[in-house]
């Protein structure tokens, strides 16, 4: 009988591991929180209207509690409604955009999977074309067309949902749906676009270039509730989640059903995207860009990797969104212009250096 030696595993050297990789996502927690307050504080005092820091935060004392401290009624103003409004909502947008994309990267298991492979984007235009285009006035129906938007969005990622269930709710037929799905509504608001007045035509277009401003704290609260509910619901199943990473025949032997899970996902996916491009339209790049960045520091444990990605993905809209208001004086550059330009570059550096495989 041949006794085989077996190398003793070293325990000690496996928890110096475990312990150094908690420090360093722990680390990136901390930094994303930092670098996402120091934000905050340039996006309350800057902007093209001029108020010193001090003033700043002397107005959100005085907007908060109401006391007069001194600071002019104007610039009160300006802070709390205009400015901490949209530094909330790109906070909350972002995380959304980031949170969802690695939900998406995740169960689809494709690196180039986003919110908008769903067909939100797609479906969110159609549906304000068919409203602007086809008779809501835009100043007196404004909940109109943005319930459109909201509506068409849905109704989108269903379709998409509902074909690949007929096929097993495989990830091809997903992707492949979806992809069918963009073209289609891509080409029927372009269609919308060509008969449309110069007024329709300008209000379609902006709400496809993305905008954070337009709404203020009551449409706010909505979509942190959604997005709030959308995070403890997944989180009941993150491990699941983390299962999923090995493929649908390991889940399978692990007790995991893949079909069944994944569709549960892009359900919460296309609620919470549908809520947020309804307000803030299209922005692009947030949720793709947010969980590559995230997955190569913290790595596939979704318990930390989700909210990496949400915070990941509100430092880049936020940042993005303070560079377009400030690059040019007088000039506000849309943001979903900035993601873009800001963003891919840096993507394309994570994607360069980092040569660990995840997929």
């Amino acid at each position: 009988m041949v006794i085989k030696y077996r190398r003793p595993v070293d325990t000690r050297n496996e928890q110096e591991k475990h312990i150094f990789r908690q420090k360093k996502q722990w680390v990136f927690i901390s930094g994303l929180l930092g670098i996402l307050f120091l934000l905050v504080f340039i996006g309350i005092s800057t902007g093209p209207f001029t108020i010193t820091i001090e003033e700043s935060f002397k107005a959100v004392i005085q907007g908060v509690t109401g006391i007069n401290i001194g600071i002019d009624t104007v610039k009160v103003q300006i802070v709390m409604n205009l400015r901490i409004p949209r530094i909330l909502w790109a906070i909350v947008a972002g995380m959304g955009f980031g949170f969802t994309g690695a939900l998406i990267q995740t169960v689809l298991r494709n690196p180039l999977a986003s919110p908008f492979t769903l067909g939100i984007s797609s479906g969110a235009n159609f549906g304000v074309a068919v409203s602007v285009v086809l008779g809501l006035n835009y100043n007196v129906q404004i909940y109109g067309i943005i319930g459109n938007a909201f509506l068409f969005s849905i109704l989108t990622s269903l379709l998409i949902l509902g074909i690949s269930s007929l096929k097993g709710g495989t990830v091809q037929i997903i992707i492949l749906a979806g992809i069918a799905l963009n073209y289609i509504l891509r080409a029927g608001g372009s269609l919308l676009e060509y008969i449309a007045n110069p007024e329709q035509l300008e209000i379609t277009r902006a709400f496809s270039r993305g905008e954070l401003g337009s709404f203020g704290y009551s449409e706010l609260i909505i979509v942190c509730s959604v997005l709030l509910i959308s995070f403890l619901l997944v989180m009941t199943r993150v491990l699941d989640l983390n299962v999923m990473v090995f493929g649908d025949e390991k889940a399978k032997t692990l007790g995991v059903k893949s079909s069944g899970l994944r569709m549960f996902i892009m359900l919460i996916s296309s609620f919470l995207i549908a809520s947020i491009v309804a307000f803030v339209g299209p922005i692009g790049f947030v949720g793709l860009a947010g969980p590559h960045i995230s997955r190569s520091l913290v790595g596939n444990n979704h318990k930390i990797f989700l909210p990496a990605s949400a915070l990941v993905g509100a430092v880049i809209l936020l940042g993005a969104d303070l560079i377009g208001m400030n690059l040019i004086p007088g000039i506000s550059i849309p943001v979903g212009v900035m993601t873009a330009f800001i963003g891919v570059p840096f993507f394309l550096y994570f994607i360069i250096k980092e040569r660990r495989k995840f997929w």
